[in-house]
């Protein structure tokens, strides 16, 4: 199963998101936001997304 996570970056009082490549785990999101070039003082925050396709259908037909 692969996993999908979005990124955040703040710094000050802009923040920009992004959505990173589908990953297998967890850990590898958090290896995959290490290599991006942040800046001193920014503070990055990453957050799992799920899909209607990651729930079973019993729980959408509601």
């Amino acid at each position: 199963m692969t996993m999908r996570f979005l990124m955040q970056v703040r710094a000050d009082r802009k923040t920009e998101t992004g959505v990173l490549p589908s990953v297998k785990s967890k850990q590898e999101a958090i290896e995959w936001a290490k290599r991006v070039p942040f800046a001193e003082g920014e503070v990055v925050e990453l957050r799992q997304v799920f899909e209607a396709s990651d729930f079973p259908p019993e729980i959408l037909s509601v």
